[in-house]
């Protein structure tokens, strides 16, 4: 029960599939000599309102950050209890490397990860060009496969949008901040820890028959006496063959 230490890194595997969306976005620039700039958006794991301190902390000196970029965080993780399924059903998975033997586990547990992607620009135009090549692709949701524990598609989908747009300094040479934020849900599970257990490769079934005329057939080159009186077979399989031996 409680106190079991095992760590399945599910949670951490939603965030990183979430910020693998994200992290190849591009806009184009183009100055008053119609030349054309291709400008990566940089993207971090941090609230929005560490954008200065986050620059500061990678120089050692106080500066003006370099916008566009975005950056994304995990706000709350609750219980969905429209998913649940039977508590009781247990998910085995192979244990590499050994055929006899397989880690089962009770069934996953759903949970909401709700997580706010924030992007912050000095130019609205900026803002516009990256919102929408994120936003056609959301219908309200987009589903990405994550290898958990057990390997699953993900929903993530885009519950809001806002925009803001805000100055910082003071009345003299004030900067113009334009932040946007955009809030997304993951339908993710969690998985408690895992028991090893040997394949099942033996099962004995008590039979009773009088139906057939003396004999009944088990295999090509095997024949089983029935004459109406139970019969206990023991049937042992593998992976290439399966074999009969009973004992009455």
């Amino acid at each position: 029960m409680l106190g079991t230490t095992f760590y399945n890194e599910s949670i951490r595997k939603a965030l990183v599939s979430f910020g693998t969306l994200f992290n190849n976005i591009t806009i184009q620039r183009v100055d008053s000599s119609n030349n054309t700039q291709n400008i990566l958006v940089p993207l971090a794991y941090a609230p929005r309102a560490r954008f200065r301190q986050l620059v500061q902390a990678a120089t050692g000196v106080e500066t003006q950050f370099e916008l566009p970029r975005m950056s994304f965080e995990w706000t709350s993780l609750t219980y969905d209890s429209a998913r649940k399924l039977n508590t009781m059903q247990k998910t085995a998975t192979a244990v590499s490397g050994d055929n006899s033997q397989v880690n089962y586990r009770w069934q996953r547990v759903p949970y909401n990860l709700d997580i706010t992607l924030s992007i912050a620009c000095d130019q609205t135009e900026d803002g516009l060009k990256i919102v929408e090549q994120i936003l056609p692709y959301f219908t309200p949701e987009l589903t990405v496969a994550i290898n958990d524990v057990v390997k699953h598609d993900m929903p993530v989908i885009l519950s809001d949008v806002s925009q803001e747009d805000q100055w910082e300094g003071g009345l003299t040479g004030e900067r113009r901040l334009i932040l946007w934020s955009l809030n997304f849900q993951l339908k993710t599970y969690l998985y408690g820890p895992s028991t090893t257990s040997k394949v099942v490769t033996e099962a004995i079934a008590n039979m009773y028959s009088n139906v057939f005329d003396g004999l009944d057939t088990v295999s090509d080159s095997e024949l089983i006496d029935v004459d109406g009186r139970a019969v206990s077979r023991i049937i042992r399989t593998n992976t290439t063959n399966t074999k009969t031996d009973r004992s009455s």
